[in-house]
């Protein structure tokens, strides 16, 4: 198949991609677009490629992920099918793990996830595109295909349409970062709330509640001055973030600083992870289908 253009498009990158792709671009076969723009994230970064690319079918991959020979072939041919717009390939990790590790795969399908996946341009303009709300990369590819399926598209899995993410290592600390996504969590939720109840989405919280309420307490008792109730909420906790942090590194041989990082994101990454999950439902609550249609 060599009927084809790659669109790369570069989302406020501080390296050297520009000069990369252009010296790539001079001795590639095909055609090589490059565009640029002030980083807006993913989602408006896809929309900039779509509204520039001249084919009929726009295929997705991110830029470190390694697609296997044929990937173009193997899912073409299933736009043939009446009904089609989308294509979801087989998503297999690759590298090494380490605990703290993002992790990207799609072995059975109905993940959607862009960094392998193709829609025809139709069903693409059809929706809008992605929803450039979405200025992380989480969520914003169910919403896409969500939106094709309410629309009538078919999107069919092809574990012959092959790519392999790597496992991308971090180190504890930088993993609470990571939390801000989970804000997304709301508005796609509140955007589509019988699918997101239907994938099964919704976190079980208890555990981070618990942990909460634990050094809420013992902040409490400190400044109350009732020492014995904070000495307990205090062991608590810390007995509690042992036990994550031993789970957590269980068979990975870590160093004394790696060792310390891991202690402390047990520690804070409950607050984390509920402080954003609130700022993400306050954030969105005006999305919330009850107060779309009062605003009707």
């Amino acid at each position: 198949f060599d009927h084809f253009e790659v669109i790369v498009v570069d989302d406020g990158s501080t390296d050297e991609t520009e000069q990369v792709v252009r010296k790539f671009a001079e001795s590639a076969p095909f055609s090589v677009v490059y565009l640029r723009q002030k980083r807006k994230g993913p989602a408006a970064a896809r929309n900039l490629g779509i509204r520039h690319s001249q084919g009929e079918i726009i295929a997705f991959a991110d830029s470190d992920v390694t697609v296997v020979e044929g990937w173009i072939e193997n899912a073409v041919k299933h736009f043939k099918n009446n009904g089609v717009e989308g294509v979801e390939g087989r998503t297999e990790p690759c590298g090494s793990e380490t605990p703290f590790s993002h992790r990207a795969h799609n072995l059975k399908g109905g993940q959607f996830l862009t960094c392998n996946i193709f829609y025809t341009k139709a069903i693409l303009e059809k929706v809008g595109g992605f929803d450039e709300r979405f200025q992380a990369p989480h969520r914003e590819d169910s919403d896409l295909a969500w939106r094709v399926l309410d629309v009538g598209g078919q999107i069919v899995f092809a574990p012959d349409v092959l790519a392999f993410h790597p496992y991308f290592p971090k180190r504890p600390l930088s993993m609470l970062k990571s939390f801000a996504m989970l804000q997304y969590d709301y508005l796609l939720y509140f955007k589509h709330p019988r699918r997101f109840r239907e994938a099964g989405w919704f976190p079980k919280l208890s555990h981070h509640l618990f942990h909460c309420a634990l050094g809420i307490t013992m902040l409490v008792a400190l400044f109350a001055k009732v020492f014995p109730l904070a000495a307990v909420a205090g062991g608590l906790l810390v007995l509690r973030t042992i036990r994550s942090a031993k789970r957590t590194l269980k068979g990975y041989r870590a160093d004394p600083l790696y060792v310390a990082e891991a202690l402390l994101y047990c520690l804070l990454a409950p607050f984390v992870h509920i402080g954003m999950r609130l700022y993400g439902y306050l954030r969105f609550l005006p999305y919330h289908p009850v107060l779309r249609r009062q605003h009707q």
